[in-house]
């Protein structure tokens, strides 16, 4: 099972994708990169039910907490793979 998991979803993209949650987390003061990926998992049009394996009620609380992350236009498209990644992200003011 594992091994078709990584397949299937171990595409270059998505560790594109994964890579842009870490930076994006890192550029915004109130998310982890796992709070960005299910956020941006939730604001996906067909639904997708991320299932989650927090070991620690820590881990729990911070993917609860994507619900509530707000994420811009820019930052969605960026991290669908819209956006050129050599582009600065985010208010150029």
């Amino acid at each position: 099972v594992l091994r078709r998991m990584v397949e299937v979803y171990g595409t270059d993209d998505n560790f594109e994708r994964l890579c842009r949650c870490e930076e994006l987390a890192e550029k915004r003061t109130d998310c982890t990169a796992n709070r960005v990926a299910l956020a941006w998992l939730l604001k996906q049009p067909c639904p997708v039910l991320p299932i989650i394996g927090p070991l620690t009620m820590e881990e729990l609380d911070d993917s609860l907490l994507a619900a509530s992350l707000e994420l811009s236009d820019q930052e969605l498209d960026w991290l669908d793979l819209r956006t050129d990644p050599s582009l600065p992200l985010g208010s150029r003011s």
